[in-house]
């Protein structure tokens, strides 16, 4: 059989497009950033990212990223370089919130639980 070509409309306007959050202003910035973000105070900075880290997860799930109850995104704490803040094992990437994040050492140790329980502690 033959190859045929269809033509596909190419969407060139922000008119055209629809906006899930109903704002097009969250879509398409007036402004460029300056740069990365800048803290002085390194626990403002650690709640920022943990905010970021979170939002990562609900985008991840959003594109079919999930790995149902398995597959981790981490981040190196701002407060202490030697844990980083990885999600609680078992819940869904579109679940997770910044209060949900568990912080452990290189060992894999929990240093902060965050509102989880631990179980299984032996």
């Amino acid at each position: 059989m033959a190859p045929s070509a269809t033509e596909i409309p190419i969407v060139a306007s922000k008119t055209e497009v629809e906006y899930s959050s109903g704002n097009p202003e969250l879509s398409f910035p007036t402004e460029a950033p300056k740069g990365p973000l800048v803290f002085e105070d390194k626990y403002e900075e650690r709640a920022y990212l943990k905010q970021r880290l979170a939002l990562a997860f609900r985008v991840f799930a959003k594109f079919g990223f999930s790995e149902g109850v398995a597959g981790h995104i981490t981040l190196r704490d701002p407060v202490d370089p030697e844990s980083f803040w990885v999600n609680p094992f078992g819940m869904h990437f579109s679940l997770v919130t910044a209060d949900d994040l568990i912080l452990v050492d290189h060992t894999g140790k929990v240093v902060d639980s965050g509102k989880n329980r631990i179980i299984g502690m032996w």
